[in-house]
């Protein structure tokens, strides 16, 4: 959607929230690692957050540095779990294997259960809601319903509310 400013008359995209645009940040890098076989390093980040930021207009400002430091956030939590969320993503899907969730999917899933699994002043709900959003926008219908089952059957294992945060 874009908004007119009406002081200068030019145009601007609307913002998202910078939570939302974090998580957008970590899915689409750990797409891009997925894709190029690359691990996770300060320099590929950089480069991509370099990039990312210019496409969307992110900038050096407060939302700009609340955005990236979601992002890392998450990126921290998905490379730190790998192991328990491709356990967890391994125990939700059913006759399933995991070499046929798309990429987009599997980055998707991993950002969303990362911070279900570690972030627990962010309610499950939110997270899933989140990830079907994103799904919607980088993924396709049929992928919105298969990552929001497999989101709720993470949820259903957790040990908190579903809509509410905890605080640490």
């Amino acid at each position: 959607m874009i908004n007119d400013n009406e002081h200068t008359g030019q145009s601007r995209p609307e913002r998202l929230h910078n939570k939302r645009m974090g998580r957008e940040l970590a899915m689409q890098y750990l797409f891009q690692c997925s894709l190029t076989g690359e691990k996770f390093s300060a320099a590929s980040w950089n480069a991509f957050i370099e990039q990312a930021g210019e496409e969307h207009h992110i900038g050096t400002n407060r939302y700009g540095r609340k955005c990236r430091e979601y992002a890392e956030k998450l990126l921290e939590a998905c490379i730190n779990d790998k192991d328990r969320i491709e356990e967890t993503i391994k125990g939700s899907v059913k006759n399933w294997s995991l070499e046929r969730i798309s990429n987009v999917d599997y980055a998707i899933l991993t950002v969303a259960i990362a911070e279900m699994l570690n972030f627990t002043d962010v309610p499950p709900v939110v997270s899933i809601d989140e990830a079907v959003s994103i799904t919607r926008d980088y993924s396709d219908d049929r992928a919105c319903d298969f990552i929001n089952g497999i989101l709720n059957a993470v949820k259903s294992t957790l040990n908190r509310p579903e809509r509410e945060g905890v605080k640490a």
